[in-house]
Parts: C-alpha cells; structure tokens; sequence
C-alpha cells in the first residue's frame, strides 16, 4: 500500500469519527437511566449531568404534578424545575430546548400558585436583564395575573386599577407582546368589564395601523368581547350540530326562557354546579325554563356518555361536531364561543320568550342564577 493510499484512508476515518461520534463507553443504558431518574432526591438534583438526565427528570416531576390536587404544591418541584432550566441552557437541539422552557413555566407557576411576589419579580427583573423576550413575557404574565387576582380577593380596586394602567403602559412602549396584553385584558374585563373596556379602547387606537397577524387577530378578539359586552337586550346569535347529530335550530325555543350553559365535563366548577342546575329546571321547567348546553368537549362520545350517566335533561350543542360537520360540507361555522369570545367555563347566556338576551354570567354562581330566575318568573306573574 503505498504511503498516499494510507494518508487517503487515514483522513477517511478520521471525517466519519468526527460525523458520527461513537457512544461513550461509561454512558448509562436506557434501564440505568430510568432507575436513577427514578431515585434521584428532588430536593438535591445535581449539576453537570447528561442533558437527557435531566430531560428524563422532568418527565417524571411532570408525571407526580398531573396528580397533584392544587397548583399550591408545584413549590415542592421548584428546585427540581429550577435545576433542570440550569443544566439545559445552551442546548441548542429542540427536545432539550422544550424541556428546558416547560421547567421554566412550571417554576414560574409554582411561584404564582403560591402569590409569591418576591421570586416572581425576581424572576421578572432577571429575564428582562438577560434580554429573553419569551421567558420575561411569560414572567411578566404571571407576575401581573397574580397580583389581579389577590387584588381582587382583597377588594382592592387601586392596584387593580394601578395593574391595569401598568400594562396598557408596558404595551404602549413595546415592553410586551400583544398576545400577553390581550391575555391580562382579558382577565381584567371579567373582574371588571369598565377597566377591560378602558384597556380594549387604548389598544385598539395603538392597533389602528398594525398589519401583523398577532395584531389582527387580538382586534378580531376585542370586536367578539365587545359583541358579548353589548349582549343584553340584543338577540343572541347561535347556531350548532348538536351532540346526537341533529341540526339545531333556534326557532325551536321561541317562547321559553332559554338558559344556555357554555361549558365541558372536563371543567370542575361545570360539574359542580350540575345538581343546582337540574333542581332549577325542575323548578321551572313547566313554567317554561329550558337549558341548553354548549359544550366544548372534543369527544363527543364521552360527552354524551357523562350527560347520560348524569341524567341531565336538556339538548348538548356539540362545539367539536359542529366544526366537522361544517368542514365535511364545505361550509363555514359560526363559533358562539369565538363570536362573543367565550373562554371562561362556565359562561352562561339568559334569553327571554322573545329571543332577547336578559342577563349574561361569568362563572360557576347558581345562587345568582337562582334570584334572576325568581326575578323572571315574577315577572311573569305580574304579568298574568
């Protein structure tokens, strides 16, 4: 073999070994992997370990959160999440990437959780100095959302207000993305619909000339939540398949004081307030009460399966079947839920006999079902 062959072959070998590195020899196998992810003390997770380790260890901290009874005992994984976030930076490949992001936001929400002010304006000031638009809008978010809700838990309506003029400020100077002004509007709107509405003006004059999809689609959104801001008094507009199958049709209701139920069987407050809501319509129902529920529910067969078992006896507008069967006949769908921008389960609309919107309500709150119902049939009666 002559010297230039062996120098050919040589640098062969060399380009595949730099291509396609071989396993290192004390590297652990799945099964040692997943055994010591399996022992490993969250309290004491430590650094400098294979990336996959701490991919693995994620897994597993997701795994224990999914039972868990309330968001308030994600501080017990915030060392854990806080470790894997650490030991991930720099990895550029996608699943290393995903899971460093996820142990971020779950770090984030513990804090949340817990209304921990302190680490999550640290957390706020740290991301904003270290320049990562999404880690501090997602700290932003939650920083902000948390101090609404104990605000309002407090009854205190200056730092609500004081919140609310903070963020539209924030926005106006680019500080934050329309998506999470869009979000923390919406938040404010249903604690208090005069500072959302406040919050929806001020957005859309900064909004007039924006040609971008984020932009356009939050106006899309604030055009739907002023459409549900102006429901009362005005026809509700709705239409579906509902879950048999069948069309509905709102001309069916006519004449009956139609309560209709926005919500899912995966939503526990929904289900919660079933039972009040049965005993109302066993109440009125001869009277002329009827429910009707708009679920959205992706499986239908499962919605059907848990209203049977339930005994519920109103009709199920099918949000998820109505969407295929549109698409299946090359029509398009009018969603109530976007159309008046419906995400808070339960959301329930109160029509009267003559198809008018009497009272709209955010929430799980049948005991002020109850008294407007009272108030209706009253009416009724005064009428008579």
């Amino acid at each position: 073999m002559t010297t230039t062959l062996v120098r050919i072959i040589t640098l062969c070998m060399a380009a595949l070994a730099v291509a396609l590195p071989a396993r290192a020899e004390n590297a652990p196998t799945p099964d040692e992997l997943e055994r010591a992810v399996a022992e490993q003390d969250l309290d004491d997770v430590p650094d400098g370990l294979a990336p996959d380790f701490y991919v693995a260890l994620l897994n597993r901290v997701l795994d224990e959160t999914r039972r868990l009874t309330s968001t308030r005992y994600l501080y017990d994984y915030v060392d854990a999440f806080d470790a894997i976030d650490r030991n991930l930076e720099g990895q550029t490949a996608e699943k290393y990437v995903d899971a460093r992001e996820t142990a971020f936001q779950r770090r984030v929400r513990a804090f949340s959780a817990l209304k921990d002010f302190g680490e999550l304006e640290a957390t706020l000031e740290r991301e904003r100095k270290r320049g990562d638009a999404e880690r501090f809008q997602l700290a932003y978010s939650e920083f902000k959302r948390t101090r609404i809700y104990r605000s309002w838990q407090n009854e205190d309506w200056d730092v609500i207000r004081k919140t609310a003029n903070d963020v539209a400020d924030d926005f106006a100077k680019g500080d934050i993305d329309v998506r999470v002004f869009s979000d923390l509007q919406t938040s404010l709107f249903m604690l208090d619909s005069e500072i959302g509405r406040d919050m929806r003006a001020r957005a859309l004059e900064l909004l007039q000339d924006a040609t971008d999809e984020e932009s356009r689609q939050f106006c899309e959104r604030m055009a739907a939540q002023e459409r549900f801001d102006s429901l009362v008094g005005a026809e509700l507009e709705l239409e579906g398949i509902y879950s048999d199958g069948s069309k509905f049709n709102w001309k069916d209701y006519r004449g009956k004081v139609v309560i209709v139920d926005f919500w899912s069987t995966h939503c526990g407050p929904c289900c919660a307030e079933l039972p009040e809501l049965v005993k109302l319509y066993e109440k009125y129902s001869e009277r002329g009460l009827v429910f009707l529920g708009f679920s959205f529910d992706e499986d239908v067969d499962e919605l059907n399966a848990f209203t049977k078992k339930q005994s519920l006896p109103w009709k199920q507008i099918s949000r998820a079947l109505s969407i295929r069967s549109a698409e299946a006949r090359g029509e398009s769908f009018q969603d109530a839920s976007k159309y008046y921008d419906i995400r808070v389960e339960p959301t329930k609309i109160i029509v009267d006999r003559d198809g008018r919107v009497l009272y709209t309500l955010i929430g799980a709150r049948a005991p002020e079902l109850k008294n407007m119902l009272r108030q209706i049939f009253q009416e009724d009666d005064a009428q008579e």
